[in-house]
């Protein structure tokens, strides 16, 4: 998989977007120093200073894919993330649901999946992860939930070997959810996700018990009285766990 590095860019989510629309076949990489106006899910931006990780991988599809399957890449992405992170580091990080990485409940990392169907079809998956930037040079509203890599292990890492092992982890990850491997990426996501068998809370403040993913790609959580399916795009209505 072929990298291609920028210093600086508006977001490396519109670089891969540019290249596939020139024309790219073969699966790529735009890794960039810097993003301007990094982007996040839900419209929400991703702080994207020198020092951090800042990738699209992008993966031609042979076919089409299903609603399920799209959401079982945020999935497998997170599992990738989380066994690239722990392999290289030996730290104990967890999943919150949908795909946000998190160190002792503060977010490391994050990912944002896009589906392009074009003449051909496209998954592009961008990573933010705070490596060499210190949390105590961001914006104070990011300070409190935020961790960078450099505040746990307390020394510098090499991006370039990170986003070298990604790519293996995420061209694993990508077979499997293709094969339709979603038994194993259930079991395996429920095992590192925050919420898993937690009380969760909505935005309407009703309680429920949150019992992981299904192999439909929507959570699931459940009360004495009823059964609630969300789908990622939903994520906003958890509005906190214990």
């Amino acid at each position: 998989m072929k990298t291609i590095i920028y210093d600086t860019v508006i977001s490396t989510m519109d670089v891969a977007l540019k290249h596939i629309m020139e024309g790219a076949k073969e699966p790529f990489v735009i890794l960039a120093k810097e993003q301007t106006q990094g982007r996040g899910r839900e419209e929400n931006t991703w702080f994207s200073p020198k020092g951090g990780l800042y990738a699209s991988f992008a993966l031609p599809m042979k076919d089409s894919l299903a609603k399920e399957a799209i959401a079982m890449f945020h999935y497998s992405t997170a599992l990738a993330i989380v066994t690239c992170l722990t392999k290289l580091f030996d730290i104990r990080i967890k999943i919150k649901w949908p795909n946000d990485i998190h160190y002792e409940g503060k977010k490391l990392a994050g990912l944002l999946i896009e589906y392009i169907s074009s003449t051909q079809d496209f998954m592009i998956i961008g990573i933010g992860i705070n490596v060499n930037n210190r949390t105590e040079r961001f914006p104070d509203y990011l300070q409190e939930n935020s961790i960078s890599l450099i505040d746990i292990i307390k020394k510098e890492s090499n991006i370039h070997k990170i986003v070298d092992n990604l790519k293996i982890q995420i061209l694993e990850s990508s077979t499997m959810t293709l094969n339709r491997k979603y038994q194993h990426l259930v079991v395996q996501f429920n095992q590192n996700c925050i919420q898993y068998m937690k009380t969760v809370v909505l935005s309407n403040k009703e309680k429920y018990i949150c019992e992981g993913i299904n192999e439909a790609g929507r959570l699931i959580l459940t009360s004495d009285k009823t059964t609630k399916e969300f789908e990622i795009h939903e994520s906003k209505d958890l509005i906190s766990y214990s």
